[in-house]
């Protein structure tokens, strides 16, 4: 590990933005390269890497000195596609004509639900701080892609992504407590 890297790495401990952005920029694509060469699934591969970075920023205080950052990185990454993997292989069943005509007839309950939901999550998203409910109202209610929002708010896409995650995980916190 350089000292450059572990003078990033004791920044991050200290939840400093500068140590985040660097540890992204520097061990991003290796650790999307990893993950990659085992999905063959980029979309699935983003989502492992944005969790990544994310858990690893969340416990970084746990990241012991003696061992190589990029390592720690890599196995929490194969964890969490693990995870992935596991929540995938749930058992699934075919959908039949009956199965088609519950689905129409639950529509409209459905959109009356969705609808109730909307102002849930809305007004439990006003509780979250400043920039994390920025980042999700531009997503999800403004339907800005992550890199118009990136450029919109001068924040690189990978670093935008992971606080995306974190947002959507408080925001999820929020609405279970509800």
């Amino acid at each position: 590990m350089t000292e450059n890297e572990m003078k990033h790495i004791q920044l991050a401990q200290e939840r400093n933005q500068i140590g985040f952005n660097f540890l992204v920029k520097y061990h991003w694509n290796y650790v999307y390269h990893f993950i990659f060469k085992r999905t063959k699934n980029a979309y699935l591969t983003e989502e492992v890497c944005i969790q990544s970075f994310a858990k690893a920023f969340d416990k970084i205080d746990l990241f012991n000195p003696e061992f190589e950052f990029k390592t720690w990185l890599v196995q929490i990454a194969k964890n969490l596609l693990i995870d992935e993997y596991r929540k995938k292989s749930i058992e699934t069943q075919e959908l039949n004509k009956n199965s088609l005509q519950i689905i129409e007839e639950s529509s409209i309950e459905d959109a009356q639900i969705m609808e109730t939901n909307k102002e849930n999550i809305a007004r439990e998203l006003r509780k979250l701080q400043g920039d994390y409910q920025l980042v999700l109202q531009k997503y999800y209610f403004e339907s800005m892609s992550f890199k118009e929002i990136s450029e919109e708010l001068n924040i690189p896409i990978n670093n935008l992504k992971v606080k995306a995650y974190r947002a959507k995980q408080k925001l999820q916190k929020l609405l279970k407590e509800k």
